[in-house]
């Protein structure tokens, strides 16, 4: 299988077939950690329409980040924030800076299916992508247009080389992404959320988005 690798902001204006976002640190984590936990629908809120959603479901749990300081979340987008949390038959609104809008753009293009993958749910997404018998699939990767983000740019390059049978130098991959995530994000070198952004397979769910017709995102496990 063929990999296209495209930083999110030059993602093209069509695409035709599959797409995988990726972003390691950490919406991709935070969203198989949460599929994990078998909560009755997971659905992408953005800053237009996280207050409508939130009074559509008021049962509903909120995770994430946001630009904007006003908005309150049950948990923020850190996995060791709510890998505790009992979220079995619940609704969960997830918000994220840069995924919700990379998604729903991607969507928007017409890519289809739309995929959320990380280290954590990297073998399931493989396997799913497969039964798709797709030549190539597009993958978009997070960070912004003067920080690129090492741990999704070396994700891709595992998951390349794991897709076309070859065996992905994991450790060079892991010490230069730690590397580069403690000097960007000004976190500690075993800051205990790159343990599990890092557990290969920990979460074995691919995340599929479907767009739904009031406009909303909501996630799914394929069966």
């Amino acid at each position: 299988m063929k990999i296209l690798r495209y930083w999110h902001w030059d993602m093209p204006q069509k695409i035709n077939g599959a797409a995988v976002f990726v972003d390691v640190f950490a919406a991709a984590t935070n969203i198989a950690l949460i599929l994990s936990k078998f909560p009755t629908v997971i659905i992408l809120v953005n800053r237009s329409n996280i207050d409508a959603m939130r009074r559509k479901y008021p049962d509903s749990v909120l995770i994430g980040e946001s630009a904007s300081g006003h908005i309150r979340f049950d948990y923020p987008h850190m996995p060791v924030s709510f890998i505790d949390a009992d979220l079995m038959g619940k609704t969960v609104l997830f918000m994220s800076i840069n995924g919700t809008a990379v998604v729903e753009k991607a969507l928007a293009t017409g890519a289809a299916p739309v995929l959320i993958a990380g280290y954590v749910n990297m073998s399931a997404t493989l396997r799913f992508l497969r039964t798709l018998q797709i030549p190539e699939c597009m993958f978009l990767m997070s960070g912004d247009e003067n920080s690129p983000t090492v741990e999704d740019e070396k994700f891709v390059m595992d998951f390349s080389q794991l897709a076309n049978g070859g065996i992905p130098d994991w450790s060079t991959s892991e010490r230069d992404s730690r590397t580069f995530m403690s000097g960007f994000y000004g976190r500690q070198a075993d800051d205990p959320n790159f343990s599990i952004v890092f557990s290969r397979d920990k979460y074995p769910y691919p995340a599929v988005c479907r767009k739904n017709p009031d406009g909303s995102v909501v996630l799914y496990v394929p069966v």
